[in-house]
Formats: structure tokens, C-alpha cells, sequence
């Protein structure tokens, strides 16, 4: 019972269609520290990796974001500013218009009193 017929026994090396079934799927549980170390590392790098791509994101996308947000609350400031500034003119303007105005009609009544 020991000995497999030679299409049974798989590849050489002693290890089966089984035995790699059966290591596939425990691949997760390391059999030595060495091994569970190494499958330690391998994580950690791989959260280090992780992070570095999430550092990279923020880096090139949110910032820039960010930043643009910034700059455009910055420029709506100045934009409103000078509105406010365009309006006060458009306001003394019609003050201005309005004098003028009173003064013509003056002048004209006065014109036909003579």
C-alpha cells in the first residue's frame, strides 16, 4: 500500500496533485518560523506599499486639490471685492447722475422763466 502505480505518483519531488491542492490552501499557515516570518515580511511590506500608494494619492491628487479649492475660494474673494468695489461706483455714478439730472431740470426751469 506504500507504493503508488508511476501515473499516480505525480511529478518527482514527492509531491502529488494533492499535496499541492493541500499546500495551496494552507499556504496561509507557514510550517516553520522561517517560513512564518518571512509570510510576516511579506505582509508588512505589502502594507508598507500600501500606505505609500495612499501617501502618493493624497501627494498627487488631494493636494493639488486642495490647493486649487484654496486658490479658487481666493479668487472668488478678489472677485467679490472688486464687485463690491464696481458696485460702489455704479452707486456714487448714479448719485452723480441724479445731481445732474436735478441740476438740468433747474436750469431749464429757470431757462424758461426768462
Amino acid at each position: 500500500m506504500d507504493t503508488l502505480p508511476p501515473a499516480a505518483a505525480g511529478p518527482p519531488g514527492g509531491e502529488g496533485v494533492v499535496a499541492n491542492v493541500s499546500s495551496r490552501s494552507s499556504s496561509s499557515r507557514a510550517s516553520s518560523p522561517r517560513e512564518m516570518i518571512e509570510g510576516r515580511l511579506i505582509e508588512l511590506r505589502e502594507g508598507i506599499e500600501a500606505a505609500f500608494a495612499a501617501v502618493r494619492e493624497v501627494k498627487e491628487v488631494a493636494l493639488p486639490r486642495e490647493y486649487a479649492t484654496k486658490e479658487m475660494v481666493l479668487q472668488c474673494t478678489r472677485d467679490a471685492l472688486e464687485l463690491h468695489k464696481l458696485y460702489q461706483q455704479l452707486e456714487s455714478a448714479k448719485a452723480d447722475r441724479a445731481e445732474l439730472d436735478a441740476a438740468l431740470l433747474e436750469s431749464q426751469n429757470h431757462s424758461r422763466q426768462l
